[in-house]
């Protein structure tokens, strides 16, 4: 439960100049932010068999799959702003891009594992 707070709060975090900024950057930020919801409650039911039962079965499908492609659009997103950054030369724009999508992709891992099992009905052993 600490790890799926923690996933929200530092994308909340690592969007902190977006929300600063107000306009169109604080919508991506939201949604972003929003997308990361979604990937979370999912997880939470494969902890949680009660608020799997109580969403039900069609709403964490969607809220899945909304999830996933948030995390995948925000992360090639991101990488695409790394590439073009004119201060640093293009070995270092790869660098930079594969880094930051590593540092996102990586943790979600438990999240898309947790939500897809708690979609196949398999829950954390109580």
């Amino acid at each position: 439960m600490l790890y799926i707070a923690g996933t929200i709060c530092l994308t909340a975090w690592m969007r902190r100049v977006e929300f600063r900024q107000g306009g169109r950057a604080a919508g991506v930020a939201t949604l972003d932010l929003l997308s990361s919801i979604s990937l979370a409650l999912p997880a939470l039911a494969y902890w949680n068999v009660q608020l799997g039962a109580r969403l039900g079965d069609g709403l964490l499908r969607l809220l899945f799959v909304l999830g996933v492609l948030g995390l995948f659009g925000f992360v090639s997103a991101d990488a695409r702003t790394a590439m073009r950054n004119p201060r640093l030369a293009l070995r270092q724009r790869r660098i930079v891009a594969s880094i930051g999508a590593a540092g996102v992709l990586l943790p979600s891992t438990l999240e898309v594992w947790w939500g897809s099992s708690a979609l196949m009905h398999v829950y954390a052993p109580s």
